[in-house]
């Protein structure tokens, strides 16, 4: 899926323009299950890394292992990242995003999508 139609879907489906911080923080949500308590600036960072590590899994760089006392996954990188600089990481993280969206979405169907 182009980003342009991407961005089309998530904005017809959720309401708001896609950002990769809130992209990675839904599927932070989705992996844990639940929105934890604690501090929403502290949650909401554990919840975005959970998201990172959960697209280099779905890659293929990760491994899930066990979940901590709380029930948070823990993860081990397989080998190389595939990105060396910030810059390239913040495009492989895009990516993969909009690629888990998408894949969600087509096993959804057009459950659930606004009008434009």
């Amino acid at each position: 899926m182009e980003r342009a139609e991407f961005e089309r879907v998530f904005r017809a489906r959720y309401g708001v323009r896609p950002k990769l911080e809130g992209l990675l923080l839904l599927i932070g949500v989705d992996v844990l299950g639940y929105w934890p308590e604690g501090s929403d600036k502290a949650v909401k960072q554990d919840l975005i890394t959970l998201g990172a590590w959960r697209l280099l899994e779905w890659k293929g760089y990760a491994v899930r292992r066990e979940s901590d006392a709380k029930g948070w996954p823990q993860f081990e990188l397989q080998g190389d990242l595939p990105y060396q600089t910030a810059e390239k990481e913040t495009e492989f993280l895009e990516e993969a995003a909009m690629a888990y969206f998408a894949e969600i979405w087509q096993n959804l169907g057009d459950v659930g999508l606004r009008d434009p």
